[in-house]
């Protein structure tokens, strides 16, 4: 079989070439094609991958979260990053909804309120905060690119060998909803980079009472594990997220969670919980 691989690379960076070039007096530019078609991204963001123009970040999420039957009100975006799933949350809500995204990286932060700003949208409220299962202060390690930050406690080692970015404030999701007014969620996506566990056991009151659709992005097994483990057996019907298809087969059992991962593009996998 022929590999094809050196040929996308090699197209990548000549469309990034391209775009760089031609936009290079602009600060944003609109997504071209999908659920979040008229949205404006910063140009930063569209050179790092081309493919958010054409609507094609995410497109498995994506999918899962527009086929949702229920109608949701207020959605969480927790680990919104710049905020692109938070687009397609705005395209999903009921018209007097809202969607509240978390980011606690500071750049990323700065980002998501830039985001906003450009598009214009009242309904969606950026909030400076790490979910978990404490309310407090925490390191934040830096990853490789801005997609892989994570608090310290989510990291195998603790984060002990990699770069501190800044410290930042976690909070729990019990706290937010009934101790500081912040509506409660119809929805929740986590994409937490292994703080997925932590942010469930931080909302085990929000997720009894209120039982919101979740959308996990899970970071390898022993994540995926304890998260099996942290919610309560019998109350959501499990299906796996692929890639590119959107809602798949359901998962009944610990094991085929865990059968899901593997080396690779296997290791991340993305779970919705209804």
């Amino acid at each position: 079989m022929t590999n094809t691989m050196p040929l996308k690379t090699s197209f990548k960076r000549l469309a990034t070439s391209v775009l760089a070039l031609s936009t290079r007096h602009v600060e944003t530019l609109p997504i071209l094609a999908g659920s979040s078609r008229g949205f404006r991204v910063p140009r930063a963001l569209a050179l790092f991958d081309p493919r958010i123009l054409l609507g094609r970040y995410e497109p498995g999420a994506t999918l899962a979260i527009l086929g949702i039957e229920r109608p949701l009100r207020v959605a969480y975006d927790v680990g919104a990053h710049v905020g692109l799933l938070s687009l397609v949350l705005v395209k999903k809500i009921q018209p007097d909804g809202r969607v509240v995204a978390f980011e606690p990286c500071s750049e990323n932060l700065a980002s998501l309120r830039d985001l906003i700003a450009a598009n214009s949208l009242p309904n969606v409220t950026a909030v400076g905060v790490a979910l978990a299962d404490r309310n407090g202060e925490q390191k934040f390690i830096k990853g490789a690119s801005s997609f892989t930050g994570q608090i310290e406690q989510a990291g195998e080692d603790g984060g002990k060998d990699g770069p501190v970015s800044e410290v930042i404030q976690t909070a729990t999701l019990d706290s937010l909803v009934f101790e500081r007014g912040f509506p409660a969620p119809d929805f929740i996506k986590i994409d937490v980079e292994g703080a997925e566990a932590l942010v469930l056991m931080g909302g085990q009151r929000v997720i009894s009472e209120f039982k919101p659709v979740l959308l996990i992005e899970l970071h390898g097994p022993t994540h995926a594990a304890a998260v099996w483990d942290v919610l309560p057996r019998g109350v959501y019907q499990w299906n796996h997220i692929g890639a590119t298809s959107g809602l798949g087969e359901a998962i009944s059992q610990r094991t085929q969670l865990l059968a899901y991962f593997g080396p690779g593009d296997r290791w991340t996998q993305q779970v919705l919980l209804r």
